[in-house]
C-alpha cells in the first residue's frame, strides 16, 4: 500500500495543482474534487471556476469522508 505522506505530492514543484491532476492523482473524478473543493473553501481563480490545490489541500481532500459504510459489521 502506498504511503500517504511520501508520494507524488512529494515530488511535485509546479504548485497550485489542478482539480484534472487532484482527480487523476488521487484516482477519482473530477466532479468529485470540485465538489470537495467547493464545500471546503478552496482558493479559486477566474471567477471562481478554477480551484487552486496545494499541498495541505490535497492532505485535506485524503481525509475527507468517502462514501460507504463507516462502521464495523457485527
Amino acid at each position: 500500500m502506498e504511503d500517504i505522506l511520501t508520494d507524488w505530492i512529494d515530488e511535485y514543484h509546479d504548485w497550485p495543482a489542478s482539480v484534472e491532476l487532484v482527480a487523476q492523482r488521487e484516482r477519482c473524478t473530477g466532479r468529485t474534487v470540485r465538489k470537495w473543493a467547493k464545500a471546503n473553501g478552496i482558493r479559486t481563480v477566474g471567477g471562481g471556476n478554477q480551484y487552486l490545490f496545494y499541498r495541505q489541500d490535497i492532505l485535506s481532500f485524503r481525509l475527507r469522508d468517502k462514501p460507504g459504510r463507516r462502521w464495523p459489521d457485527k
